[in-house]
């Protein structure tokens, strides 16, 4: 990518992830998927030119849900309105090859998310996981991050865990069928890979945030520990000064205060500051997501 294109998009407000779709979109002829308001499409327009990419816009705009305690994070649709709104986002297909790019366009208008996923190149198995879950999602903030854990205790492997989506710096554009889903790994580094031959800053960014342990609320925020370690089979420690976190109520206060988490599960744990218990958690709707392991692009 040149450096002038480059440039532009950094200077635009569009979200590090945005920027790696567009990125796939040119060099792998991914089918990408992303909403931009009027002024972004105005800025965005002849940089897609530049890059020789096709785009189509939705034919109604659409104003999102804001999920609660996750950043300003949406996952649902609140309404549809009218081009000529100044209010709301166009759905906008980018793409390499025309045929195929207005095919995903039109199944995603009518709904089709198992037809989309296949069109946009999601692993089968997260696909099925995605419709299979739909309903319960939806009840639930359209969020399906709990379900990609389910009822495992194993560590996650750190490719397939898509929490850095929340701040901006997903490698994948899917929710994936587990945290170790072997495909969505594959996929996360071959997206990583290819931003640090294109673009190595952008790259290391992306890589770091895919590395950091996490921890999941569906309401209370969504938490990335960026130092840690394991100091016996259970019980972790954490730098409280390294935190980037989505929401700032009691749980957010509590870690803060804390520097140990002792993990009996991925929703059962203790917040602690050495012997200090400073909060017990236990709920369906949280989730521990830390490992060991290291994240380097080869």
């Amino acid at each position: 990518m040149s450096d002038n294109i480059f440039e532009k998009l950094k200077r635009s407000d569009f979200s590090p992830a945005t920027v790696r779709e567009i990125i796939q979109s040119a060099y792998a002829e991914k089918i990408s998927r992303i909403f931009l308001e009027d002024e972004q499409l105005h800025y965005l327009a002849p940089v897609l030119d530049e890059l020789g990419l096709d785009y189509f816009l939705s034919p109604k705009k659409y104003i999102f849900n804001q999920d609660v305690g996750k950043g300003g994070f949406s996952n649902s649709i609140r309404k549809l309105v009218p081009t000529t709104s100044p209010n709301g986002a166009f759905m906008v297909h980018i793409g390499k090859r025309k045929e195929k790019l207005l095919y995903a366009r039109e199944i995603d208008l009518n709904g089709d998310d198992y037809a989309l996923g296949q069109a946009l190149g999601i692993p089968e198995c997260c696909i099925k996981a995605f419709v299979q879950n739909t309903t319960e999602a939806f009840a639930d903030q359209n969020d399906y991050t709990l379900f990609t854990v389910g009822k495992q205790n194993l560590e996650p492997d750190p490719w397939s865990v898509h929490c850095a989506q929340y701040f901006g710096y997903g490698l994948v554009s899917h929710f994936p069928c587990s945290v170790n889903c072997k495909k969505t790994s594959v996929m996360a580094k071959a997206a990583a890979k290819l931003l640090n031959n294109v673009e190595p800053n952008l790259a290391l960014d992306f890589i770091r945030y895919q590395g950091y342990c996490y921890l999941y609320t569906e309401y209370d925020g969504i938490y990335a520990f960026k130092e840690t370690g394991l100091i016996k089979h259970n019980i972790w420690h954490y730098d409280p000064k390294k935190i980037e976190m989505s929401n700032t109520g009691l749980l957010a206060q509590a870690i803060l205060k804390g520097n140990q988490l002792i993990v009996n599960f991925p929703s059962d744990f203790k917040i602690c500051n050495e012997e200090e218990e400073i909060m017990k958690v236990q709920s369906e709707s949280v989730c521990v997501l830390f490992h060991t392991k290291s994240v380097e692009v080869h």
